[in-house]
């Protein structure tokens, strides 16, 4: 990488994962709170009407920021064009989820969802103030500004959920939250950027982009839905309770992709649209990227497969212990997502959206109907199941298809992962030995403290005999910056 290009992409990774880390332990933090204040029935009831008025939020983007971030010719024109669209189109969603409140209500056969889902649906005209603003700064690579932003964002969010929760709110804390951290995430954008929106909406400016931002758009959806279906069968089959626990046991498996995956991710889309025409350099850098992903987040997830059950004693409580089975199974595909969300980076950068859209389907499809089956054949853990083997399956299929794009083959992924994968399943294997033999029988806080250590050390005298290098590189990156 050229030293500017290099500098302004390492100083955006270091700011990203300074973001990221900070919002992550706030939430992590907010949700161990928040999760010994409210029941799970509470959690979710708030999860039923999110699942489907979160699918909203594609069609207020519409795909276009992501488009102003790849076309390096994007302008006041499209700016404009695209931020008076998003409002619109967020307030029509807005109202048309507000006339379907008494239909999700009955869908779910809950009565309380209905006001519930009135107040949610009008969180989409907020958060499109604030997507072209913020798309120009990511498209400047200016992480600094968006940090502190989220940062305060998450406390001051924080702040006033607990505050909620502990005035006997009960699940309306949880909604107090959202829009609080919506407020302020709008008034610390506008206040950082100094672009305004033009009274200018052009159909040409529109139609420029949508080659490029309708493929993403489809592929947003299918997305949405294969990530929320499990979410919506579960709420509907086995009712709020169930939803409760499944959804605390999916955001446990999703941290790798909110610490790690997801640092990364949102700082390489727009460094890789700067060097777009340059393949064999991209591909170069993804393999290095994910290198690094998978020496951090590969023992994580198969670590916390191990640990799971004095984790979740301690971290939410006896009454959340239901979350055990069901993170024992997603957890290492938590290790899998934390490579795949990668590839989305690949083909925006390419402006291959038509191939991710139409590859897309096929592969959603496949891991729908599978957790349709696994629900009918057994209850969370039959869907857990089915969630891990289809997208596992699906994450191979699709790297095959990025690959092509920068011409990098299965074969050079898997070889490239393939050390961090043995280090990491060795050190599982060798702490769940620990635990089976000695360590099962001690204290919640003794135990996962004991696990938790021999598992690192395990991991690093690994990492030595399999050669990873993954350390010494990031220490180099933060020497020289």
């Amino acid at each position: 990488m050229s030293n500017p290009f290099r500098s302004k992409t390492i100083s955006g990774l270091k700011w990203n994962a300074v973001s990221r880390g900070v919002v992550q332990v706030t939430t992590i933090v907010l949700g161990i709170v928040l999760a010994r204040l409210l029941s799970p029935s509470e959690f979710g009831l708030v999860a039923m009407v999110t699942v489907l008025t979160g699918f909203g939020t594609v069609f207020v983007d519409f795909g276009f920021t992501s488009a102003i971030i790849q076309n390096k010719n994007s302008d006041q024109r499209h700016w404009s064009s695209v931020f008076w669209l998003n409002l619109t189109v967020s307030v029509l969603i807005a109202i048309v989820l507000s006339v379907s409140a008494p239909l999700i209500a009955r869908f779910y056969q809950e009565p309380e969802l209905r006001l519930v889902t009135v107040v949610i649906a009008w969180t989409f005209v907020f958060q499109s103030f604030n997507l072209v603003q913020e798309a120009l700064l990511r498209k400047r690579m200016e992480f600094k500004q968006l940090t502190l932003i989220r940062i305060v964002a998450q406390l001051v969010g924080g702040g006033v959920g607990i505050g909620a929760a502990l005035s006997g709110l009960s699940y309306w804390s949880l909604v107090a939250k959202e829009y609080a951290t919506i407020f302020c995430t709008n008034l610390g954008i506008w206040l950082v950027s100094s672009w305004r929106p033009g009274f200018i909406l052009e159909r040409s400016a529109i139609r420029e982009m949508m080659s490029f931002s309708l493929p993403l758009m489809g592929s947003q959806t299918l997305n949405y839905w294969t990530r929320n279906a499990d979410n919506l069968m579960v709420g509907k089959v086995l009712g709020e309770s169930a939803l409760g626990v499944y959804s605390r046991a999916y955001t446990l498996m999703l941290l790798p992709l909110s610490n790690i995956s997801n640092v990364i991710s949102g700082v390489m889309f727009p460094a890789y649209s700067q060097i777009q025409d340059e393949k064999e350099r991209i591909k170069r850098i993804y393999l290095r990227i994910t290198r690094v992903i998978g020496y951090l987040t590969f023992p994580m997830m198969f670590g916390l497969c191990v640990v799971a059950e004095p984790f979740i004693a301690l971290l939410l409580g006896p009454q959340w212990m239901g979350v055990v089975p069901v993170i024992e199974i997603l957890a290492p595909l938590g290790a899998v997502q934390s490579i795949s969300t990668l590839e989305g980076n690949i083909f925006l950068s390419q402006g291959a959206t038509r191939l991710q859209f139409v590859t897309g389907v096929i592969s959603k499809v496949v891991m729908v109907a599978s957790m349709a089956v696994g629900l009918y054949l057994g209850d969370l853990t039959g869907i857990a199941w089915a969630y891990l083997i289809s997208s596992t399956t699906v994450a191979f299929a699709m790297f095959h298809y990025m690959g092509k794009l920068i011409d990098l083959s299965l074969y050079e992924i898997c070889r490239n992962l393939f050390p961090m994968f043995m280090a990491a399943v060795t050190m599982a294997l060798a702490v769940w030995l620990l635990d089976y033999v000695y360590l099962h029988n001690w204290p919640d806080l003794a135990r996962l403290l004991s696990l938790v250590l021999s598992g690192a050390g395990a991991y690093l005298l690994l990492s030595f005999v399999f050669g990873l290098d993954e350390l010494a590189y990031l220490y180099r990156i933060l020497r020289e910056r």
